[in-house]
Parts: structure tokens; C-alpha cells; sequence
């Protein structure tokens, strides 16, 4: 799905270490292999303000601290403050539209049937669909509307 969102966008790259690992894979033990491979790079970590409680309890965080700068981007109802465990990070403010929309929120809809088109890339949303993601089982009936989704057609 990743490949079929960056479709015909030059300035991303995919990278698969991680795909390959035989073991648990830790954003810290990622960076850190980033690192290596882009040694002059600074590196910037996307999270929403929804998640930033949840970094005390990642894989070594406290290290990740310093080797990443987070963005981060405001979700209706959760604070921007960032959490007394995570002083000395660097936290930046990400500019961004406050739709409410996650991907939590995304992988909810779907399940219920709908169609999340203009939220998702259509050739993802379509391999979505033809692949029977998130789908509710056979019999449950999708009820009521979200925001940006309309009800998958049979």
C-alpha cells in the first residue's frame, strides 16, 4: 500500500530494513540504522499529540530523545505539552490541518464499509478494497456516515 501511495512521487523513498528483520523492530534500533546509512541527515519523527504520552513506554526512548527531532502534529482534544518524562527532546510544533482524522480512525471506518476517498490515495483505498482490509465479517451490517467516507457499494 506504502509503494501505491508514493506512486509518482520523486522525494519519497521507500526503505525495507525493517520488512526484513527476523527479530522485534524498535523505532530506536530504525533511526539508528538511518543514521548510519544518512550519517550527515538530520532526521525528524511525525507524531500526532495523541501518541506523545505513549514514547515513555518505546524501546529505549530516552536515547531516541536526541536523535530525532519530533513534529508534532495537534489532535482535537489532546494537549501540544509535552510530558515531564520527555524533557530534553526536541519538540517542534507540525503545522497541519486539525481534521481529527488518524489512521486509527481510518482503519475504523474501513472496517465498517466505508469508502475513505480524498483521505486515502485512491490506488491504496482500491487495493483496500479488493483486498478485503479491515472489512467487517460477511453479515455485519456498516451503519451511519463518517466525515469524508461514504459507504462501500457492493
Amino acid at each position: 500500500m506504502l509503494r501505491l501511495a508514493v506512486t509518482g512521487e520523486p522525494s519519497f523513498e521507500i526503505r525495507e530494513e525493517e520488512v526484513h528483520q527476523t527479530r522485534l523492530s524498535y523505532t530506536f534500533d530504525t533511526i539508528q540504522m538511518l543514521r548510519q546509512v544518512f550519517p550527515h541527515r538530520p532526521f525528524f519523527f511525525i507524531i500526532g499529540s495523541d501518541n506523545l504520552y505513549e514514547i515513555e513506554t518505546w524501546h529505549r526512548y530516552q536515547e531516541l530523545l536526541h536523535l530525532v527531532a519530533f513534529c508534532v502534529v495537534h489532535r482535537p482534544d489532546y494537549s501540544l505539552l509535552i510530558p515531564p518524562a520527555l524533557a530534553g527532546g526536541n519538540f517542534l510544533p507540525f503545522p497541519a490541518p486539525e481534521w481529527g482524522i488518524s489512521a486509527t480512525i481510518l482503519r475504523e471506518y474501513l472496517a465498517k464499509g466505508y469508502r475513505c476517498r480524498y483521505l486515502i490515495p485512491d490506488a491504496v483505498g482500491e487495493y483496500i478494497v479488493k483486498n478485503r482490509l479491515y472489512s467487517l465479517p460477511r453479515g455485519v451490517p456498516a451503519t451511519g456516515m463518517a466525515a469524508g467516507c461514504r459507504v462501500q457499494e457492493p
